[in-house]
Parts: structure tokens; sequence; C-alpha cells
């Protein structure tokens, strides 16, 4: 015997709320989950492993830590947009000749799908081995399941 149309209403209506809720509550533990202090620490360590692959000359490695849809805002230039104009900016930068090159994180904060890293830096290059001190901001943005830079800006500390 076929319910009457009033109770497959009813019970459609319920068999969706259960769906909703149970995807609201998968959407907070997922929310739950998320260690803001673990991730941070997880981006200073990547930061090491950016600036050690700096000194290295290791451009694949450099560009493999951007999304794809990445923009970095240099000092006295205009933005860098997208991985092949991101990867030239690397290997000019790189022409320079990095000697040593460290990053401070000082402070990050966000959430599960972007956070932001903001610290100091100093980087030794040139053949007279300038030493330039200053500040960064980069923001990290949750890209096939791991956290890549999506933005990122720096500029010296010097007058």
């Amino acid at each position: 015997m076929k319910a009457p149309a009033a109770i497959r209403s009813v019970a459609r209506f319920a068999l969706i709320a259960v769906g909703v809720g149970a995807a609201i509550a998968c959407g907070d533990a997922r929310r739950a989950s998320f260690d803001l202090a673990a991730t941070c620490a997880a981006i200073d360590s990547a930061n090491a492993v950016f600036t050690r692959a700096h000194v290295r000359g290791d451009v694949p490695t450099i560009d493999a830590m951007f999304t794809r849809d990445a923009q970095s805002f240099p000092p006295g230039a205009p933005p860098t947009v997208g991985p092949e104009a991101l990867h030239q900016l690397t290997v000019d930068y790189l022409a320079a000749g990095i000697h040593a090159f460290t990053e401070s994180q000082t402070s990050c904060y966000g959430g599960e799908d972007l956070v932001v890293d903001q610290g100091n830096y100093e980087v030794v290059y040139g053949s007279d081995s300038t030493v330039e001190r200053g500040k960064y901001l980069n923001v990290w943005a949750r890209e096939d399941g791991a956290f890549k830079i999506r933005a990122n800006i720096w500029n010296s500390s010097a007058p």
C-alpha cells in the first residue's frame, strides 16, 4: 500500500533535514578540528624551506610553494601575478646571488582555509654581500589539501 502524498512529503522533508543537519555538523567538526597553532608552526617550517631554497637557487621548490593564482608585491615594482610571472621574478631575484636568507615569524592568524603569516626577514645578497632587513606578510591558502602562498609582500626597513 502506497503512503499518502502528505506522509511522503513529510518523510522527504525529514530526510532532507537530517542530511542538511549532518552536513552542518560535519562542517562544524572540520572547523573545530582546525589547529591554528599547529598550522602556524607548519607555515613557519615552510618559511625555512622557502628561504633555504632561495639560498640554494632551487627555483622548482620556490615555484611549488605558490598557489596557481598567486600574486607577489615586490618593493618598487608592479604586482607579479600568476605562475609564469612569479617564476620569472624568482629567477631574476636569485640572479642577485643570495648568500643567506632568514624569516622570523612574529604573528600568525587565520582559519582553516586562509592564514596570514607576518614577520621580519634578513637577506644577504650580491657581490658586496649587502645585508637587507625588512618585514614580510604572506597569505597562505589551502590548495589541493596543503597550504601554499597565495600572496606575499615584503619591503626593507632601511630608511
